[in-house]
Formats: C-alpha cells, sequence, structure tokens
C-alpha cells in the first residue's frame, strides 16, 4: 500500500509540472509577437522588464501565515536603458486567460512607479486568503505593458505567475523520528496548529534541540487547552490530540 501511495503522489506531481510548462509555452507563444531579447538601448530608451523569468513560477502559502488574511507579495521590476531624475510611471495587468484566481484573491497597485534615478523597485501585490484555497490551489498572471515611459522589455521577463494556497499536507521532514520522538502521528489538523503555536513550517529530524523545543511549544499550549476543558481533538472530534516528546 505505501508503495501505491507513492507511486499516486508521483504521478500526481508529473502531472502539475507538465500543465506548468503547457502555461509556459502557451504564455510565450501568446508574447512571441513582441519578442524582444538581448535589448541593445540607444539614447533614453528605456525598457522595463521583471527581474525574474517568467519560467520560474513563484509559489505563495498562506499555511505558514495562519494570523493573516492578506500578504504583500514583493516583485522585483528593473530598468533596462539609464535613470532619469525624475519618476517613471509603468504599467501592470492581470493576463485573463492564464489566471485562475479570483479578482478577491489580489489585489494590484493602483500606480506603479519607478522612482527618481532607480533602477530598480518592488511590485507589491496584495494576495488575500479565501477559504478555497484550503482546498484549490490557484494561480496568478500577471505582466508588464508599455506607458508612456517605458517600452516592453525582454519577452521572457515581461510577466510572472504566483501559485497561491492555503493547502496543506505532509511535509518530507515529517518522518519516524519526528512521529517517534516529538510530534506523533501526521494529521493536517495538527500540523496547522503546529505553525500557528510556533510560527514554525520546518523541523530537521536530526536537530534535536529545535525539535524537542518546538514539540513542548505544542504540549505546553495541548495541555493548557486541555486543563481548561477545551481539549482539541483530531479531525472527527473523537481522537484528542497528542505529540510524543517527552517532558514539559
Amino acid at each position: 500500500m505505501p508503495n501505491i501511495l507513492i507511486m499516486k503522489r508521483l504521478i500526481n506531481l508529473m502531472e502539475e509540472f507538465m500543465k506548468r510548462i503547457l502555461l509556459i509555452l502557451g504564455m510565450l507563444y501568446l508574447f512571441s509577437g513582441c519578442e524582444r531579447e538581448h535589448i541593445m538601448t540607444y539614447g533614453n530608451d528605456a525598457y522595463i522588464q521583471f527581474t525574474g523569468k517568467m519560467a520560474d513560477s513563484l509559489e505563495f502559502s498562506f499555511t505558514f501565515y495562519p494570523n493573516r488574511d492578506t500578504i504583500d507579495y514583493g516583485l522585483g521590476v528593473k530598468l533596462v536603458g539609464l535613470p532619469e531624475d525624475r519618476e517613471r510611471e509603468y504599467k501592470v495587468v492581470v493576463v485573463d486567460d492564464y489566471t485562475t484566481a479570483a479578482s478577491g484573491n489580489y489585489i494590484l497597485p493602483e500606480r506603479c512607479v519607478l522612482g527618481k534615478n532607480e533602477e530598480q523597485c518592488e511590485l507589491v501585490v496584495k494576495l488575500v486568503k479565501t477559504p478555497d484555497l484550503q482546498t484549490t490551489p490557484v494561480r496568478l498572471t500577471v505582466r508588464l505593458e508599455p506607458t508612456r515611459d517605458f517600452m516592453l522589455g525582454e519577452t521572457s521577463h515581461i510577466a510572472r505567475i504566483i501559485w497561491i494556497n492555503d493547502k496543506i499536507s505532509k511535509p518530507d521532514w515529517w518522518n519516524s523520528v519526528i512521529v517517534n520522538s516529538y510530534l506523533g502521528t501526521y494529521s493536517d489538523e495538527k500540523y496547522r496548529l503546529f505553525i500557528e503555536i510556533t510560527g514554525v513550517g520546518y523541523l530537521n529530524p536530526e536537530d534535536a534541540v529545535d525539535c524537542r523545543f518546538n514539540a513542548l511549544l505544542l504540549k505546553k499550549h495541548l495541555n493548557e487547552k486541555e486543563a481548561n476543558d477545551e481539549t482539541v481533538y483530531e479531525k472527527g472530534g473523537h481522537t484528542k490530540m497528542t505529540v510524543t516528546v517527552i517532558g514539559s
């Protein structure tokens, strides 16, 4: 049975990988009409582009920010050309055909500006958590557009894809060492609570001090809840949530 589960997981990962490759190829084809690579600038020519490539997908999960409903997510933007002693505006839009995120999952800035004498800046996109992100990851695709101040830079750098989720799953580090000595059997509910209480989403099973410290934080929380007649249960409400770490 474990081998079957591993195979299913690998197949799912491969399918997701292929979907992303096809998405990027489709976008490159869409933008090929304005293709620019290895830009040479002349005089006052000014081009705008992202610092990262479109092919380098970005991942963001609200799982690791349990007490936040919104996050300011920064995308690097850079000038290809000479800086000027004035503010210059650039424009960014959502590529609807390559976006599955609802309009309620993001807020773009009303005005995008490259400051005086600056060569780089940050486009801040506000990501918004919604309940559906716990089950269905979405993608937000944004693209730069030309303005009176800027032409578009390299095709491979004029769009970015952000994959957004609040979906939790068993991490690779939650192995037999973690199960037997620190946190006990894995569950999504326990992992979410662990992140909320400790502010940590990753443990190194070989770092006994750190593992013990964070496991004890969760144990303390569970004990305090039980002492106040607010015992924490696993999903279904029948099994009390416990950890295996010894001590207090």
